[in-house]
């Protein structure tokens, strides 16, 4: 990455940084890995998240926050592990 992005210089390895467009409808596509993980799983999975059905998009549609019909965005992902377990009552 350019001057622009040095703030993500010091990623850890589980840390990824994209460029994508957010459409209309809130779903999103990655245009650009800027630093990062960029192993083919986790694009996959990554590009799976931000193109969900429509009605689970990722991000609200445009009308809702007023933003124009595509925007570009910058987006900066961790892995974050989270139990399904449920906790015991007690």
């Amino acid at each position: 990455g350019g001057p622009a992005f040095a703030v993500f210089a010091h990623l850890r390895d589980d840390e990824v940084v994209v460029v994508a467009n957010v459409l209309s409808n809130g779903l999103a596509s990655v245009t650009e890995v800027v630093e990062g993980n960029t192993d083919a799983k986790t694009m996959a999975d990554l590009e799976r998240a931000l193109q969900a059905d429509g009605s689970n998009a990722p991000f609200v549609p445009a009308v809702l926050d007023n933003r124009g019909e595509n925007v570009r965005v910058v987006l900066q992902f961790k892995t974050v592990n989270v139990s399904t377990r449920t906790a015991p009552k007690r």
